[in-house]
C-alpha cells in the first residue's frame, strides 16, 4: 500500500540527490578506488531515471507502480555505483539507506522488509569472498552494515507509520470540518428561506387583513340591519372594492412566484413601448404631464416575451407617474429612451419626481416593501419587474438623485434565434353533435352555485361535476355545448383528463373555458395554448366571464355549422 506523492519527499529530491552524486563522482575521478568513467555513468543513469520519474512517469503510471519502480531502479543503479567504487570496500554502501527510506515511506510493512532484505543480500554478495576465506573482520563489517540497514528500516518505518496516522487523522478532521461547513451552509440556507417565507407571509397577511376586515364588517352590518337601498349599494360597492384589492394582492403574489412567459417571438421594443404610452397618455394629458420619447430608430428586433416586457414598462411608467404626482409638481416629465449598446438593448424610464433616498435604493426590490400610502400598492411591482427582466436574460437597475428624480435602466440581450415552435395540432376525428347544455366542473360547491347563476342568461341547463371522473362519464353519455372546468380537483389530474378526452374524441369540437385559482403546470399550459382555449383566473369579473362564454359558444356554433 502506497501513500500518495509522499515517498522520498517527492521525486524532485531524487533528482537533486543524483545531480550532487554526479558532481561528486566527477570531482573524485582521481580516487584510486573509482573506476572512472563507469561510476560517473552510473550516477548519470540514476539522474536520468529520477528525472524521468519526476517529469514523465506521473502521466503514465500509477503511484504504487512508480514507487516500486523507483525503489528497484535505485537499488540496481546504486549496486553499479558500489561495484565501480571499490565493492565491499566502498563507502557508498550507505547510499542503500535511501531506497530503504523510500520504501518505508511508500510501502506497507511487508514491502519495507522486502526492500531491506534485498539490500542486505546484495551486501552479503559483495562480502561473499571474504566470508569464504574466513576473514572475520569483514564478516563483522557486514554484520554492522546489515544491522544499520535493518535498524534504520525499523526506526524510519515507525516514524512513517506515525506520520501516516497523523495525516489520516488530519484528513479525517478536514473531512469532518467540511461536513460541518456543508451542514452549516444548508442550515443557513434553510433559515434564509424560512426568513423569506416569514417576510412574505407577514406581508400577505398584512395586505389581506385590511380588505378582509372591510368585507367581513360590511357583510355583518348588512345582515344585522335593514338599510335603505342607497346605503346598501354603497356598502356592497365597498365590499366589491375590497374583494378586488384581495384579488390584486393574490395575483401579484402568483406573478411574483411564477412568471407565465406566454409566447416568445421577435419583437420591436420601440413598438411595445409606444403601446404602453398610448394606454397611459390620456391620464397624463389630463394632469399636464409631459412625456419625451427618445427611441432609437434603428433599434434591432430581439426575441422577447412581449406581454411580460410590456408589464415591466407599464409598471415603471405607473411608478414614475405616482412619484411625480406625490410631489405635486406642475411640470412633471417622464422620459423614455432606447439605444443599442453592442449586443445589448438599453431601455430607460426616467422621471423628475422626488427620487429614491440612498437608504431605500436596495430595499425597493424587496417583496412588499413600498413607499406608497396604505392601499395604493402591495410592494410587489418592482420585485416582479426585476424577476421578469432577469428571466429574459437582462438586468434592471436604478439610478437616482434625491430631489432630481429616478431612472430605471433595463438591459436586454439581442437574441436572433430560438423562436418558440408551437406543438402540432391534434389528429382530426369525426365530429360529434352537441346537446343544448353546459357542463360545469369544480370541487367547490359555492363556485358551482355561482356558475349556475352566471350561466342563466344563456338559457341552457347546467350540469355540475365535482371531479374529472364525473366529467368523463358525462361526456361519454352526451357532448355538451361547452365545458367550464377548474384545473385543481381531487382524483384524476387535469393533464391526464385532457389526454383521455382527446383520445376519445371529445375535444375536437368542444369549447372549453378554464377557471383556476393557480397557474397550470407546463404540460397543461401547453395543451391549453395549442387549442386556444379561454382561461380565466379566479376570482374573475362577471362581465369577463359572460363575454368569454359568449365568444366560446359562438365559436362552437360556427364549428358545428361547418361540420354539417
Amino acid at each position: 500500500m502506497t501513500e500518495k506523492r509522499e515517498w522520498f519527499g517527492g521525486p524532485v529530491d531524487g533528482v537533486v540527490f543524483a545531480l550532487i552524486m554526479v558532481m561528486a563522482a566527477f570531482l573524485g575521478r582521481e580516487n584510486p578506488r573509482f573506476v572512472y568513467p563507469e561510476i560517473l555513468f552510473s550516477f548519470l543513469a540514476l539522474l536520468a531515471f529520477n528525472f524521468v520519474n519526476f517529469s514523465i512517469l506521473p502521466r503514465y503510471a500509477a503511484e504504487a507502480c512508480r514507487a516500486a519502480l523507483a525503489v528497484g531502479c535505485n537499488i540496481l543503479l546504486l549496486t553499479l555505483v558500489l561495484h565501480f567504487s571499490g565493492g565491499s570496500q566502498s563507502y557508498f554502501w550507505v547510499l542503500y539507506l535511501l531506497p530503504v527510506f523510500n520504501g518505508c515511506l511508500a510501502f506497507a510493512r511487508r514491502g519495507v522488509f522486502l526492500t531491506a532484505a534485498s539490500v542486505i543480500v546484495i551486501l552479503i554478495l559483495f562480502q561473499a569472498g571474504a566470508l569464504t576465506r574466513g576473514i572475520w573482520a569483514e564478516a563483522l563489517e557486514l554484520l554492522i552494515k546489515a544491522a544499520t540497514i535493518a535498524a534504520s528500516a525499523v526506526v524510519v518505518m515507525g516514524v512513517a507509520g506515525r506520520e501516516r496516522e497523523a495525516r489520516r487523522q488530519l484528513e479525517d478532521e478536514q473531512k469532518r470540518i467540511e461536513r460541518e461547513r456543508v451542514q452549516t451552509r444548508e442550515q443557513l440556507q434553510r433559515m434564509d428561506r424560512l426568513a423569506i417565507l416569514g417576510t412574505l407571509t407577514a406581508g400577505v397577511a398584512h395586505e389581506l387583513n385590511s380588505p378582509l376586515t372591510t368585507i367581513l364588517g360590511y357583510t355583518q352590518i348588512t345582515l344585522d340591519h335593514h338599510f335603505p337601498m342607497t346605503d346598501a349599494r354603497k356598502m356592497f360597492g365597498r365590499i366589491e372594492e375590497s374583494a378586488r384589492r384581495c384579488r390584486q394582492i393574490i395575483q401579484d403574489m402568483l406573478a411574483f412566484g411564477r412568471q407565465k412567459k406566454g409566447e416568445r417571438k421577435y419583437c420591436d421594443v420601440n413598438a411595445l413601448i409606444r403601446e404602453c404610452v398610448e394606454l397611459k397618455e390620456h391620464d397624463w394629458v389630463l394632469e399636464g404631464l409631459q412625456v419625451d420619447e427618445d427611441l432609437a430608430p434603428d433599434l434591432p428586433r430581439t426575441m422577447l416575451f412581449g406581454a411580460e416586457f410590456q408589464q415591466v414598462i407599464f409598471n415603471l411608467l405607473t411608478n414614475a407617474h405616482q412619484a411625480i404626482r406625490s410631489q405635486g409638481k406642475a411640470n412633471g416629465r417622464i422620459r423614455l429612451a432606447t439605444q443599442r449598446q453592442q449586443d445589448w438593448l438599453l431601455i430607460v424610464v426616467q422621471d423628475n419626481g422626488p427620487g429614491v433616498p440612498p437608504e431605500m435604493a436596495e430595499r425597493i426590490w424587496e417583496p412588499f416593501f413600498t413607499t406608497k400610502a396604505e392601499g395604493e400598492g402591495t410592494g410587489l411591482g418592482l420585485a416582479i419587474c426585476r424577476k421578469i427582466v432577469q428571466a429574459q436574460g437582462g438586468t434592471l437597475t436604478l439610478e437616482t438623485t434625491v430631489g432630481a428624480g429616478a431612472a430605471f435602466l433595463i438591459r436586454l440581450p439581442i437574441v436572433t434565434d430560438g423562436a418558440f415552435e408551437p406543438g402540432g395540432a391534434p389528429a382530426a376525428r369525426a365530429p360529434r353533435r352537441a346537446v343544448s347544455k353546459i357542463l360545469v366542473a369544480d370541487d367547490d360547491p359555492e363556485v358551482r352555485f355561482l356558475l349556475d347563476r352566471l350561466l342563466m342568461p344563456f338559457g341552457m341547463p347546467v350540469e355540475s361535476c365535482v371531479d374529472f371522473d364525473q366529467v368523463l362519464s358525462s361526456l361519454r353519455l352526451e357532448l355538451p355545448r361547452a365545458l367550464v372546468c377548474d384545473l385543481d380537483m381531487p382524483g384524476v389530474g387535469a393533464y391526464e383528463f385532457f389526454q383521455q378526452a382527446q383520445r376519445e374524441g371529445f375535444l375536437d369540437s368542444l369549447p372549453v373555458v378554464i377557471i383556476s385559482g393557480s397557474p397550470p403546470g407546463p404540460n397543461v399550459e401547453a395543451f391549453i395554448r395549442e387549442r386556444g382555449w379561454a382561461q380565466l383566473n379566479k376570482p374573475f369579473e362577471k362581465e369577463a366571464f359572460l363575454e368569454t362564454m359568449a365568444k366560446s359558444l359562438g365559436s362552437a356554433g360556427e364549428r358545428q355549422a361547418s361540420n354539417r
